[in-house]
């Protein structure tokens, strides 16, 4: 699931989706495995706390539909609306 909903996050499109899920996998999968050789862990656990991690990070900063993203573009909006000392402009 944690593939499918990053490339969600990324893309709309079905086709490109699949290219990314499948990337973020295999890299997921990649860095996960090192990890748990190097920290001598769970193979398992390492690859989906690598994928959850990405997922976390695309969820946060991900242009357009990411949670910080959304919040300076209507942190934006609503000082650009706002008149002096942060009062609407229709006051």
């Amino acid at each position: 699931i944690t593939p499918g909903a990053t490339a969600f996050l990324l893309t709309r499109s079905f086709d490109r989706m699949l290219v990314l899920a499948g990337s973020v996998t295999a890299a997921a999968s990649v860095a996960g495995i090192y990890a748990s050789y190097y920290l001598d862990i769970s193979t398992g656990a390492s690859v989906v706390l690598a994928q959850s991690v990405v997922f976390v990070f695309v969820f946060l900063f991900a242009r357009g539909t990411g949670a910080v993203w959304q919040w300076r573009h209507r942190r934006a909006s609503r000082l650009q609306t706002a008149g002096p000392a942060g009062q609407p402009a229709g006051r």
